[in-house]
């Protein structure tokens, strides 16, 4: 596996603010954004695009928006960063389109190490900026507000950056996110084309996001996974929302690579009820197990669990049997979860 050393440095911080990351070379470019938002603890609720010399248009992800994307940029989620980078290159990362965070990138070292760790951070520089703070200059114009007790908006400042205050950053700390979170295996990019790369998101779904989203699908709502962000999303099935938000969730589901979620109608809802009825035992045993049976049951059932004050227990096993269903469903579709 080859692997490129890049150094990514925030432009115009001084003094400057970098990351060295080792990367293999067979992820997509979208998944090299995900690398660096995880190196500088971006939030990575902005849009970004890449631009390099070789490459006429941006390499972006828009999800389709009318009044951004015009359909010249290249899609991040599909081109490979090999062969477009080489030792000694250098091209631009941009993220959030209104602060303008620009960050260069060069390209240090390459080599044909079966590094099993990339991607990594290998070195750094400078501690985590803050979102939303109006780019570099507006980031230093708030790091001298918080430094100076006696400034007028110290105090309304110092409370706008509680949630996300400038924190030391450790290069232990991001390699184990990204431990956790990202995952680039090489076979699942075998192919010449990234389209063609197959379930394997590149972070972990968040398990619990999945056990909820099988919890309140209806009739106008439905839940998939966007496997390019390792999301779980939400896809009106009819206009009650309004034809804007309607519309809005089917461009971005038309737009991703998407796992569709099992619709309440696949889940074994009874099998759960009865097998927790058939776990009891004695009279409160006796009790549930005549409830489940015939119509009505799951009236009766529930009826029969309060007046036996049993509510907590009764959902506590139906959430576990959900999460046991949601770890079925992602292993069996290759999807890693955390």
């Amino acid at each position: 596996m080859t692997t490129y050393h890049l150094k990514v440095t925030i432009d115009e911080t001084e003094p400057p603010v970098w990351r060295k990351i080792a990367v293999p070379d067979h992820i997509t470019f979208h998944q090299l954004h995900l690398v660096i938002q995880e190196c500088f603890q971006w939030q990575d609720y902005h849009l970004y695009k890449f631009e390099l010399p070789d490459v006429e248009s941006p390499i972006t992800r828009l999800f389709g928006d009318p009044f951004i994307d015009e359909g010249n940029d290249a899609d991040a989620r599909e081109m490979l960063i090999d062969p477009h980078i080489a030792k000694g290159g250098r091209f631009r990362y941009i993220y959030d389109f209104g602060d303008w965070w620009e960050h260069i990138i060069d390209v240090i070292d390459v080599d044909s190490l079966d590094d099993a760790r990339a991607p990594r951070v290998t070195a750094s520089q400078g501690d985590s900026m803050i979102e939303d703070a109006g780019g570099v200059g507006g980031y230093y114009r708030i790091m001298d507000i918080l430094h100076d007790a006696r400034n007028p908006r110290h105090g309304e400042i110092e409370k706008w950056v509680e949630w996300q205050a400038p924190r030391p950053f450790s290069a232990d700390t991001a390699n184990a996110h990204m431990d956790e979170l990202l995952y680039f295996p090489k076979a699942a990019y075998s192919s010449s084309a990234a389209s063609d790369a197959g379930i394997c998101p590149a972070r972990r779904v968040k398990l619990q996001d999945v056990v909820d989203a099988l919890e309140y699908q209806s009739d106008t709502l439905a839940a998939y996974i966007d496997l390019d962000a390792a999301e779980v999303r939400t896809l009106f099935l009819e206009d009650f929302v309004g034809q804007e938000e309607y519309e809005r969730s089917l461009r971005e589901f038309e737009s991703c690579n998407s796992l569709m979620l099992p619709r309440s109608e696949e889940l074994d809802d009874y099998g759960v009820m009865r097998s927790f009825a058939f776990m009891q035992e004695g009279a409160a045993g006796d009790c549930l197990k005549r409830a489940v049976e015939g119509r009505g049951a799951f009236k009766r059932f529930k009826g029969e669990v309060a007046k036996l004050g049993i509510g907590e227990d009764w959902l506590a096993f139906r959430d576990e049997s959900r999460a046991e269903t949601a770890r079925d469903f992602l292993e069996a579709n290759g999807v890693r979860w955390a």
